[in-house]
């Protein structure tokens, strides 16, 4: 591809919100995507990862959608 997104920030996938959330604790600039709504969260992943960029989030903790669906 001539250009690709790639987020500045980091990024980790875990399993669940727990992890997540244990994950998080009280690091400030964290945020944790996850939605329920499969569909939704695909749709709006890649805007969400780039207002994260643009905040100055340092770390995105993305919660893994479930396997079907």
């Amino acid at each position: 591809l001539e250009s690709h997104y790639a987020p500045r920030c980091r990024l980790l996938l875990v399993a669940n919100l727990d992890d997540a959330a244990r994950l998080a604790g009280d690091a400030p600039r964290t945020e944790i995507l996850d939605d329920p709504d499969l569909a939704r969260y695909a749709h709006s992943l890649y805007s969400r990862l780039r207002d994260a960029d643009d905040r100055d989030i340092d770390t995105v903790i993305a919660v893994m959608p479930p396997a079907v669906g």
